[in-house]
């Protein structure tokens, strides 16, 4: 889940920074509008699994704890020096593009962990404790599910891909995992947020 959630951050970031260097790219427009189509089609594809993975935690009995059973793996939350020339409407070879690509979704991936350790982006402190055998509560675990869920269901927006089907199975398992994770001001909050949005895409 935690690398479904990480490399669909990463894509969709990709994607978003290609669409603002489209304004910009001149002849290229038309290959960054194609990789741009790529990054959402990837990103899609690991939002629906992980969609597909909390459905079926839900279906499980629960459990005391979530065993982290991972240790942190060789990525990094900065942003690669090159984003900023693709940014400006910049191409780059097509083996510096790829480099790119992967670079971000690494990216993508360390700031999920970041987030499911709780750290910001401090990932050296989420490497601390993310040390193989790390283990959460539940309703820490859910939490964390129902934010990602909610901000993936942003792909799926009338201004990215239009889905409203795939933005109501996303949001839904959102809010599914968020009554799980407990009450708090924050998922009070969180809640509003995902009602709101159900009622934009028509739930």
């Amino acid at each position: 889940m935690v690398l479904s959630a990480g490399m669909a951050r990463g894509a969709m970031e990709w994607a978003e920074i290609l669409d603002e260097g489209l304004k910009s790219a001149g002849m290229e427009q038309v290959e960054f509008a194609r990789q741009a189509t790529a990054a959402r089609r990837t990103s899609d594809q690991h939002a629906m699994h992980l969609a597909e993975l909390v459905h079926a935690l839900h279906g499980e009995p629960g459990q005391a704890e979530v065993r982290l059973a991972f240790r942190f793996p060789a990525v990094d939350a900065k942003l690669p020096a090159d984003a900023a020339l693709v940014r400006k409407g910049g191409a780059l070879p097509a083996a510096g593009t790829e480099l790119l690509r992967l670079a971000l979704e690494r990216r993508g991936l360390a700031l999920a962990l970041c987030r499911l350790a709780g750290t910001g982006v401090d990932i050296a402190k989420a490497r601390d404790l993310l040390t193989g055998d790390a283990r959460v509560k539940p309703a820490a675990f859910e939490w964390y599910l129902a934010q990602e869920l909610d901000a993936l269901s942003a792909l799926y927006s009338p201004e990215r891909q239009g889905q409203t089907a795939r933005a109501r199975l996303l949001l839904g398992e959102a809010a599914a995992a968020l009554a799980a994770s407990g009450d708090s001001p924050e998922a009070r909050s969180l809640a509003n947020k995902i009602g709101e949005k159900l009622k934009a895409v028509g739930q």
